[in-house]
């Protein structure tokens, strides 16, 4: 049993003193994990890769081989941007720990891909593309969100709220009543293209980007976790607190240079 494909690295661990564990989103063969023999020119998690993976029966752990890099990683300037580098890791764990083995998702796949080159550039719609990643991966397991009307009176227009239960979008108006009830919806959010062809590159205030990640954290915690408690431990990947603790100091520096 073999093929050949690209994969996006999302983890990789040791396996005895020279070989490692590789997993990886690939194009056409979902979350897939194999042996890597060798501990030289490693690849870093959330490079683009071609591979080959190889076993003698398809239900094996199989091996890598033909694993073809870039000299630089076109990743390394990533490292110095906190913020990014946090994003990054959050969204590989994220897409590590949700995906069931070796279930194509073609779509999730080009998101993720996207979402990589958008950290590359110095455009700081960044994190616009990474709660829109989020939302992409609600989607591809079956509990998407639908922001782009009230879900009580059909308004398109003049959404604050979302339901906690079904993650529909509410106006004030259709809300009157259980507003305490509802989780706010920050206005850019509304406007999130998942294909992120045309995002916007205005950095949304940290307070708004709160309300965002509470919302997706929400959902994830009560469908993705629940998809796989085990993996979650009951918690969200450490890299994502670490994002919104980062957003929380931007927050901060915004209100001391306004006083």
């Amino acid at each position: 049993m073999q093929w050949e494909d690209t994969g996006i690295l999302l983890k990789k661990q040791k396996f005895g003193e020279k070989n490692h564990i590789f997993v990886f989103l690939t194009k056409t063969h979902g979350k897939h994990a194999g042996l890597y023999r060798g501990k030289t020119s490693l690849p870093e998690s959330g490079e683009h890769i071609k591979l080959n993976w190889k076993a003698r029966l398809q239900d094996h752990l199989g091996e890598w081989s033909g694993i073809e890099r870039q000299q630089r990683s076109p990743l390394m300037h990533i490292f110095g941007h906190t913020g990014k580098l946090y994003a990054l890791s959050s969204a590989l764990s994220l897409t590590e720990k949700t995906l069931a083995e070796r279930d194509a998702h073609p779509i999730l796949y080009e998101y993720l891909v996207t979402f990589i080159k958008d950290l590359q550039t110095e455009d700081t719609s960044w994190i616009l593309a990474y709660i829109s990643y989020e939302i992409s991966l609600l989607r591809e397991i079956g509990f998407g969100m639908d922001l782009s009307k009230c879900a009580v009176t059909g308004n398109t227009e003049n959404l604050a709220f979302v339901s906690p239960k079904t993650g529909h979008a509410v106006t004030r108006q259709g809300g009157e009543g259980y507003l305490d009830r509802l989780l706010p919806l920050p206005s850019f959010m509304r406007d999130l293209d998942l294909s992120r062809a045309e995002t916007s590159s205005v950095f949304p205030e940290p307070l708004h980007l709160q309300e965002a990640f509470a919302l997706t954290k929400h959902f994830l915690e009560k469908y993705v976790a629940s998809c796989n408690p085990s993996s979650f431990k009951n918690d969200l990947p450490p890299y994502r607190m670490l994002l919104v603790n980062w957003i929380e100091t931007l927050r901060q520096r915004t209100t001391d240079s306004n006083k």
